[in-house]
């Protein structure tokens, strides 16, 4: 409870390294591109930081909050407490994998009203989801906007 602090650090640092060797080899690992160290170091730097938070959040309120509770009480609080911390953990991983895809694919910055005024990154975007579409070999989906009218669809 007390602890050493240098201890506390030394953990905490710990962590945070251990996560960011985790989640460094996951986005490179665990996906169908070929991504280099330093395309997915972003996302995984992001994410080691947040989840080493969410981790001693969690620690502190298993060691400090629920240590007068009930034992009835205390195991719906834990539960509870433990779905939520996945579901944050699931949501910082998502989002952290997305900040290197926009990062390598260079989507960024994007349009608040898309109707009106594409950017560049909109067109890039809209056009990778419209290969997406394509199903057979011999299938070529193409994307055309209308302020493009004059040239080739690209």
């Amino acid at each position: 409870r007390g602890g050493d602090s240098g201890a506390n650090v030394l953990g905490v640092a710990v962590s945070f390294l251990l996560n960011l060797l985790v989640f460094a080899v996951g986005f490179r690992v665990l996906t169908v591109a070929d991504v280099s160290w330093r395309d997915v170091l972003p996302g995984a730097v992001a994410a080691a930081v947040v989840w080493t938070a969410l981790q001693a959040l969690g620690g502190y309120i298993i060691g400090h909050r629920l240590e007068g509770a009930t034992d009835t009480y205390g195991a719906f609080a834990v539960v509870i407490g433990l779905l939520t911390w996945l579901y944050l953990g699931g949501q910082i991983t998502l989002l952290t994998a997305e900040v290197n895809v926009v990062r390598v694919r260079r989507l960024w910055p994007r349009s608040l009203r898309q109707e009106e005024d594409l950017t560049e990154a909109d067109r890039r975007a809209l056009r990778e989801l419209a290969r997406v579409e394509e199903r057979l070999e011999r299938q070529d989906v193409q994307v055309r906007f209308e302020e493009e009218a004059g040239r080739s669809p690209s």
